[in-house]
């Protein structure tokens, strides 16, 4: 089995900052190995 680690931002709808929270979803991507970014996981995310 893979170990994996699943980060959650959780902000509301109208979050006005949209710019500052792509920036910051930007530096948590870069900063995971691409070897653990494996996009067929999102199929076991659900939306709150």
């Amino acid at each position: 089995m893979t170990a994996v680690r699943e980060v959650s931002l959780v902000v509301s709808k109208e979050y006005v900052r949209k710019k500052m929270l792509n920036s910051i979803l930007e530096i948590i991507r870069s900063s995971v190995p691409k070897s653990m970014q494996n996009p067929e996981l999102k199929a076991y995310v659900v939306d709150l």
